[in-house]
């Protein structure tokens, strides 16, 4: 697999720490950031996923058994962080009806590729893992595409240079639960999903 196109930042903090930062507006220039406070989004925002589409980063993050769902923000420089809407607005996305405290939504990740935005995610209590896809990251999103033959948690997309999408779970291979790791982890699982010729609401029910 190579590298993708549109990176996606898995620890963002470190990469504040480089010589000609970017400045609060996102710019290089005479007002660069050469400290912040931790953590740059204060509140309950736990288990951050960016991406980063040009000179723009979108993060995500979960949200558990609250409504609505996946809180997304906007940022140029890492460190000013705007909220933008949420992805999960409508109960048809997103069912808490047997939600448990601290069940529902577990890690999302954002990704971009090809001008569309996607969050995959598990909804712990009703249905598994999803993802759901907008041409702006504001919203409104897409109606969830359940993706049944994979178990597991915390759900990754990969978009290769060769028209194939990888998703990759903590545990549960297609089709069961998955296998343990030495420590009693679950083992990541990866899975081929689409190409992009063919729309991935056709192959993923």
């Amino acid at each position: 697999m190579s590298c993708p196109r549109s990176w996606a930042v898995a620890a963002f903090a470190p990469l504040l720490f480089f010589p000609g930062a970017l400045g609060a507006d996102g710019t290089t220039g005479e007002s660069r950031i050469t400290s912040y406070r931790n953590p740059v989004i204060p509140g309950f925002h736990p288990d951050p996923s960016v991406v980063r589409v040009g000179s723009d980063y979108y993060l995500v993050t979960s949200s558990f058994e609250f409504f609505p769902g996946v809180p997304v923000f906007h940022s140029r420089d890492l460190v000013h962080w705007r909220p933008v809407g949420h992805a999960l607005t409508r109960d048809s996305q997103l069912p808490l009806a047997k939600a448990r405290a601290s069940g529902g939504i577990y890690a999302p990740t954002i990704r971009h590729h090809a001008g569309t935005f996607y969050v995959v995610t598990t909804n712990v209590d009703g249905g598994g893992n999803f993802y759901v896809t907008a041409r702006d990251p504001a919203g409104p999103w897409s109606e969830p595409v359940w993706i049944r033959e994979q178990g597991g948690i915390d759900p990754s997309l990969f978009f290769d240079e060769d028209g194939t999408v990888y998703l990759t779970t903590n545990g549960g291979a297609p089709g069961g639960q998955g296998s343990k790791g030495p420590q009693g982890e679950p083992e990541r699982a990866i899975v081929t999903m689409w190409p992009y010729s063919v729309p991935p609401s056709e192959i993923m029910r």
